[in-house]
């Protein structure tokens, strides 16, 4: 079992297929709790503001869900001329282009004052997408991180590093922020990269994992931007995917790590919540 956030993560970039062995969470509390963990330490009166969970219907604002399946096909085309290897699966693990564009969404937001909250802004960033011409917006997002390896130096060329430096859990991490907190005096954003778990529908067998690649059943690595209001002293985490939705195949890795009784592909922490207010209730009525 990977009992470190540093095997974890080469887990996450090496795609490797394998059994859950950590307990996960559905909901962004750990990381606002880790970040209060951080602003605790310099005493100052900061808020961490997350997206929230309230109806799939509200998730649709999701910046992530652009574009539509209309006009996929155009931007891979425009992935292909502009020399992205693999459009498909560039398009479909796109968190961090879509996470800076929401960062500096919200930058923007902030300056004019028009900001209420991520899930509002991430349908105003979606809109946004959605009124330019497709090759302008393909290009607005995506056109720095094609085939770019070092992607975190894309938020700023004085990034430096490697990607567990901008790692959710990791206390270099943690310094980072506190760092900021202390002596930036302008608004601007960071990348947070955190460990998820993708569950499949099934529960696999060592060989089955083996024999498929399916992106699925395995650790992976989401990309939020962290926007730091200087002016109302709080902490936005710009996630593209909205909240996340409990019951989804996709549960962020509890922080600090934690073992599960019983290593899984399928049974999400969701779902032994589900059981466990099942069973209580069942205790209620009998």
């Amino acid at each position: 079992m990977a009992s470190t956030l540093e095997e974890l993560l080469d887990d996450a970039l090496g795609r490797k297929r394998k059994q859950c062995s950590h307990q996960t969470v559905y909901s962004h509390d750990i990381i606002k709790l880790w970040l209060k963990s951080a602003i605790d330490v310099v005493n100052i009166p900061w808020e961490v503001v997350i997206p929230v969970y309230k109806t799939k219907k509200e998730n649709r604002k999701a910046l992530s869900l652009w574009p539509n399946q209309k006009d996929l096909k155009s931007i891979k085309q425009w992935l292909l001329l502009h020399n992205c290897k693999d459009p498909k699966d560039f398009v479909d693990g796109a968190c961090e282009p879509f996470a800076l564009y929401l960062s500096n969404s919200i930058l923007s937001s902030i300056k004019d004052g028009s900001f209420v909250d991520v899930m509002h802004s991430n349908e105003i960033a979606k809109t946004t997408l959605r009124e330019m011409k497709l090759e302008e917006a393909a290009e607005t997002v995506f056109e720095k991180f094609i085939n770019n390896t070092s992607t975190f130096k894309i938020w700023d060329p004085t990034y430096h590093g490697a990607y567990g430096d901008y790692l959710f859990g990791n206390e270099v991490m943690k310094t980072k922020v506190i760092s900021a907190l202390q002596t930036s005096s302008s608004n601007f954003c960071m990348p947070l990269y955190v460990l998820s778990y993708l569950y499949d529908t099934e529960e696999l067998t060592h060989a089955e994992l083996l024999a498929s690649k399916e992106e699925s059943a395995q650790y992976s690595l989401h990309a939020v931007g962290l926007v730091f209001d200087q002016s109302n002293k709080r902490i936005i985490v710009a996630d593209p995917n909205g909240a996340l939705v409990p019951g989804s195949n996709m549960e962020f890795v509890q922080i600090p790590l934690t073992s599960r009784s019983t290593c899984s592909t399928s049974v999400a922490q969701w779902d032994l919540d589900s059981i466990f207010r099942s069973s209580k209730r069942r205790k209620l009525t009998t």
